[in-house]
């Protein structure tokens, strides 16, 4: 298994000044240290015949031991771990000893995929000499982490820069906005036709509050409501900040004041109703005692006739 997980990500480092394969960094990253060069190659060699064995594809019988034995894995897992150890060996082989390595990468594009801080030549070079140096495994880690390499410095840099540009102080609106908002139908003009609006409100409420005052007294409750009223339909002071009104609240300010008269004349009427009922209602009280009065003393002098004829006879 630590062999499998190995030669999966980092492959097998050969030289080919000296023909051999390096096995330090690959037992120290196996674990694998009471294992010989020998021992670890031919392990290799069978292992790889058994991928392609899977794989359906030939393989090279001469350098397999039949001593051996090694159980064979899935096809997706041996097509992919023979692809990355041919790969990993052409970067290592040949693609970092080019002598025109530095000019080739000159010629890299940009890609949509990568960082938005990646540099064209500079970073793909690091790209290979990283991969070479500790394979595809944890890349984001391995080789983004390496203080060696480019890649943690270009990325501090480009979070230092965002950082800076997002406190400088920016333009509350852009010129076309304040070129709009200076052409707005709501101008200091219409604030002050507002402001009239509302003092003839408050007019009409005042008159109103008279013409109930005339026809029947108010209580103290009523009078407390109109006060309300009145405070609440006073015209605001202008200035530079509120000279600007908006037509919702000027729309909310007129429902409001009709919402208040009509509160008014309903508390108002019923009181006035009551108070001529009270008055129809003494009157009729004082005929119907006045006319008991009246009966009473048409029986009074009724008796006293009938007495006065019992004594005459």
């Amino acid at each position: 298994a630590d062999f499998y997980r190995v030669v999966s990500t980092f492959g097998v480092v050969f030289d080919p000044d000296r023909g051999q394969f390096d096995w330090t960094k690959f037992r120290a990253m196996a674990r694998l240290h009471k294992k010989t060069d020998e021992s670890l190659e031919k392990y290799l060699y069978a292992f790889m015949s058994m991928c392609r064995r899977v794989c359906r594809l030939p393989s090279k019988e001469e350098l397999i031991d039949p001593s051996i034995a090694i159980q064979p894995i899935t096809e997706e897992r041996a097509s992919r771990t023979l692809y990355r150890i041919e790969l990993l060996r052409k970067v290592r082989e040949q693609a970092l000893r080019h002598p025109q390595l530095f000019e080739r990468l000159k010629l890299c594009q940009p890609n949509p995929d990568l960082p938005v801080w990646w540099e064209c030549g500079t970073h793909d070079r690091d790209l290979l000499i990283g991969a070479g140096k500790h394979g595809v495994s944890r890349t984001d880690y391995h080789i983004l982490r390496d203080p060696e390499l480019s890649f943690m410095v270009a990325q501090r840099n480009y979070s230092q820069n965002k950082v800076a540009q997002s406190r400088t102080p920016t333009p509350l609106l852009n010129p076309q906005y304040q070129v709009a908002l200076a052409s707005s139908p709501l101008t200091p003009q219409s604030a002050t036709r507002l402001q009239d609006v509302k003092g003839n409100i408050v007019e009409e409420a005042k008159v109103k509050h008279e013409n109930l005052k005339d026809e029947s007294p108010s209580s103290e409750e009523e009078s407390a409501s109109i006060e309300e009223t009145r405070t609440g339909l006073k015209p605001e002071p202008m200035s530079p900040k509120n000279g600007i009104m908006s037509q919702a609240e000027e729309q909310k300010s007129i429902i409001k004041v009709e919402t208040d008269r009509r509160m008014v004349a309903a508390r108002t009427e019923p009181l006035t109703q009551n108070l001529t009922s009270k008055k129809q209602r003494g009157r009729k009280r004082g005929s119907e005692s006045s006319s008991d009065s009246d009966s009473d003393s048409n029986q009074s002098s009724c008796s006293s006739r009938s007495s006065s004829s019992s004594s005459s006879s």
